[in-house]
C-alpha cells in the first residue's frame, strides 16, 4: 500500500526541521555570541597571565631544540663519529628514545606520591633544567677529529680537488679526471682523496668488497689506497651517548611537572583552553626547527656529490664546525631556558608571602579567610570581633538548654 504525506503532516516536518525554526536567522547569533565572548575573555585572561606566558614560551623553547635535533640527530652522528646509518640509529634509541620514555613515567610517579605543591613543582623543574642544560652543553667536547682530505686541512696544496681551484699543475693531471661522483678512497698517507683518479692512481685490484689502488702518483713514494673513507673512529660516542641519555631524561622528567605548573597558575575556568593554547603554540614553535637546524648543517658541508637534476647531497662536512655550530647553539639555548623557570620559582614565593602576610593581617584584625581557590582572587567572611563570637555562641547555649537539649 503506497502512503502519500498529506499538506498538513509534510508542512508540520518542515516547521519541525532545525533549520526551519521561526527565529533560525538569530539562532546562531545567540547562540554564538556569548560562546565567542566568553572565549575571548578567557582567551585575554591566559594571556595577560605572566607565569603561563612564561612556561609556555620555556616549553616551546625547549620544543625548539628537541625537534631540531631529531630531524637532525642519526645524521650527526653518522658523519662526526664515522658510523654506519644503522649504529647511528641504533645509538639515537638508547639514548634519546628509551630515557625519553622512562623520564616521563617516572616524574608522573614522583609528582603523584610526593603531591609537590606549585613552589616544589617549580624548584623540581629548576632542576631538572639545570641537568639538562649541563649535559646538552657537555656534548660540544665529545667528537672524533676531521680526516684528512686532500686540499683541506693543511695538507699540501698540490693534492686539490676538483672544485678547489685550477688543478692544471695537479698529480693528477695525468689521470685527465672529470667530475665524477665521490667515490673516496684513502692513501697510505692517511689522507682521503675524492677518488682513485684524483688520487692519481694506475692500476687497481679488486679483492672482495674491497678495492686496492697502486701506483697512486699523489700519494707520497707512488702509494698505494684502499676504496672508502679513512677510519676516524674514537672513543668518544660512549660517553656522547651517556650526557646524551641524562639530558634526555632529565628533559623528559621536566615535561609533567611544567604541565601541572602551567595548569595551576591559571584560574579554574581557563584551565582546559590553557591546554589548546600550550598545544597549539607547540605546533607553530616546532615548525620552523627542522629548517633552521638543516641550514646550519649545510653551511658546514665541505664536499657535495651531484645526483643529478640539480640535485646535490653533501657527502662530508667539517666535523669540528658542525660539533661547535650546532651542540654550541643547543647548549646556550638550554641554558637560557633555566632563567624564566627561576623568575616563575621566584614569583610563587614571593605571591605565597603576599598570601601569608594578608592573612596574618585579616587573623590580627579578626577577619576570618575563605581558603581561596587556585586562580582565584582571596575572598574574606567579616564575622566580627571575639567579644561578638563569644557573646553569640553562650546565647545559643541558653536557647538550647531551654529547649531541653
Amino acid at each position: 500500500m503506497h502512503l502519500s504525506l498529506t499538506e498538513s503532516s509534510s508542512s508540520y516536518i518542515r516547521r519541525a526541521s532545525f533549520f526551519n525554526f521561526p527565529n533560525e536567522k538569530h539562532f546562531l547569533i545567540r547562540y554564538s555570541q556569548p560562546l565567542v565572548e566568553g572565549f575571548l575573555k578567557s582567551l585575554k585572561r591566559l594571556l595577560t597571565n605572566k607565569l603561563y606566558v612564561v612556561l609556555v614560551l620555556v616549553t616551546c623553547f625547549a620544543l625548539f631544540v628537541v625537534s631540531g635535533l631529531a630531524a637532525f640527530k642519526p645524521k650527526y652522528l653518522e658523519h662526526q663519529f664515522g658510523i654506519s646509518a644503522s649504529k647511528s640509529n641504533m645509538v639515537l634509541g638508547l639514548s634519546g628514545a628509551l630515557p625519553a620514555f622512562l623520564g616521563s613515567g617516572f616524574s608522573g610517579i614522583i609528582m603523584s606520591k610526593l603531591k609537590l605543591g606549585v613552589i616544589s613543582t617549580a624548584k623540581f623543574c629548576t632542576l631538572l633544567y639545570v641537568i639538562t642544560a649541563i649535559s646538552q652543553s657537555m656534548l660540544v667536547v665529545f667528537g672524533c677529529p676531521q680526516p684528512n682530505t686532500a686540499g683541506f686541512r693543511g695538507v699540501e696544496s698540490s693534492r686539490q680537488l676538483y672544485y678547489n681551484g685550477d688543478n692544471s699543475t695537479s698529480c693528477a693531471d695525468v689521470c685527465k679526471c672529470t667530475n665524477g661522483r665521490f667515490s673516496p678512497v684513502c692513501g697510505d698517507d692517511d689522507v682521503m682523496y675524492y677518488s682513485a683518479c684524483y688520487a692519481g692512481c694506475q692500476k687497481s685490484n679488486i679483492s672482495g668488497k674491497a678495492t686496492t689502488f697502486s701506483e697512486c702518483s699523489c700519494i707520497p713514494d707512488a702509494g698505494s689506497a684502499v676504496s672508502g673513507v679513512c677510519d676516524t673512529t674514537c672513543g668518544m660516542l660512549i660517553p656522547y651517548a651517556v650526557f646524551t641519555f641524562c639530558g634526555a631524561f632529565a628533559g623528559a622528567m621536566s615535561i609533567v611537572p611544567k604541565i601541572i605548573l602551567s595548569i595551576r597558575v591559571v584560574e579554574p575556568r581557563d584551565k582546559a583552553l590553557s591546554l589548546g593554547v600550550t598545544m597549539f603554540s607547540f605546533s607553530i614553535f616546532s615548525f620552523p626547527s627542522p629548517v633552521i637546524i638543516g641550514a646550519i648543517f649545510d653551511s658546514f658541508c665541505l664536499i657535495k656529490d651531484s645526483l643529478g637534476c640539480g640535485r646535490d647531497v653533501c657527502v662530508l662536512y667539517d666535523r669540528d664546525g658542525l660539533r661547535y655550530g650546532i651542540m654550541s647553539i643547543m647548549g646556550v639555548m638550554r641554558t637560557l631556558m633555566i632563567l624564566p623557570i627561576i623568575y616563575v620559582w621566584y614569583d610563587l614565593v614571593k605571591q605565597a608571602k603576599r598570601q601569608e602576610a594578608k592573612k596574618e593581617n585579616e587573623e590580627r584584625k579578626g577577619v576570618m579567610p575563605v581558603i581561596q581557590v587556585t586562580g582565584a582572587e582571596p575572598e574574606t567572611l567579616n564575622v566580627g570581633s571575639k567579644d561578638d563570637i563569644s557573646a553569640a555562641m553562650q546565647g545559643s547555649c541558653r536557647d538550647l538548654s531551654n529547649v531541653g537539649i
